[in-house]
């Protein structure tokens, strides 16, 4: 898919440059940038005038526009370079590999950002298009052909603090991995506990829902497991495995 008149991007980056430019246009707190002179918005969508408050600091003059919140960073008229955001993005507590994606956009894609830019820094833009970057997650595979799966920025067999059976490959302990709230069918039976979890998989044991992440040759689920629990795998024929409170990575040889 070829979206903009410069630059080619794919419907999943697409995808994550307007859910940036609309967030960063419509977010309670956000960040803009132009020449020497950086603005911080807080407290935007609050009803009441007192709450909403602006601060004026000084930057590092560039060749294009900033602007950012808590979850995108976006860059306006002109590329910026990789150092700018780092090479990671955080998604829901998750650090992915990232990249620069973007292109030259319609205008009136970016209308609310552009008027933000217009308020608080008296710039605007009058061109029927505008190019626009987003730091986006870098795609390593893709799940059944449709679903995009990121890659993960740190290998999470270096985070491992214990490992213990699965009816994939492991099932390693992280000590700092974030606690996904997912609720549908686990992946995992314990004795009067339910265990919450992203993976599950077929009476093969082939996993049947997409993984969180990519690394090195492997997929990686997110397993939470909220208090000190017995794993059961009802084709083993092994004892249970007694698995403490934590998150845990599932992983599996990507085919």
């Amino acid at each position: 898919m070829q979206r903009g008149i410069k630059g080619k991007m794919n419907e999943v980056e697409y995808k994550s440059l307007i859910a940036g430019i609309n967030s960063v246009g419509n977010s309670t707190y956000a960040e803009l940038g132009v020449g020497n002179i950086r603005v911080i918005l807080g407290r935007q969508c609050s009803l009441y005038k007192s709450h909403r408050n602006v601060q004026f600091l000084e930057r590092i003059p560039t060749n294009y526009w900033w602007a950012c919140n808590g979850r995108h960073q976006l860059g306006l008229i002109a590329r910026p370079e990789d150092e700018v955001a780092g090479s990671v993005v955080n998604i829901d507590g998750v650090l992915y590999s990232a990249k620069w994606v973007g292109g030259e956009i319609p205008t009136y894609l970016a209308k609310d950002l552009l008027a933000r830019f217009q308020k608080w820094l008296r710039v605007t833009w009058d061109k029927h298009v505008i190019l626009v970057w987003t730091h986006a997650p870098t795609v390593a595979k893709w799940w059944e052909k449709k679903q995009p799966i990121f890659k993960l920025a740190l290998d999470p067999q270096e985070e491992e603090e214990c490992v213990v059976k699965s009816d994939v490959d492991n099932l390693v302990k992280v000590t700092h991995a974030p606690a996904i709230d997912f609720r549908g069918v686990c992946g995992f039976a314990g004795y009067g506990v339910m265990i919450d979890t992203p993976y599950q998989a077929d009476i093969e044991g082939k996993p049947v829902n997409p993984p969180i992440g990519y690394f090195g040759e492997r997929f990686y689920w997110l397993v939470k497991c909220p208090v000190t629990t017995q794993l059961v795998f009802p084709d083993w024929d092994d004892q249970p495995i007694s698995l403490e409170a934590g998150n845990y990575w599932v992983s599996a040889k990507a085919s």
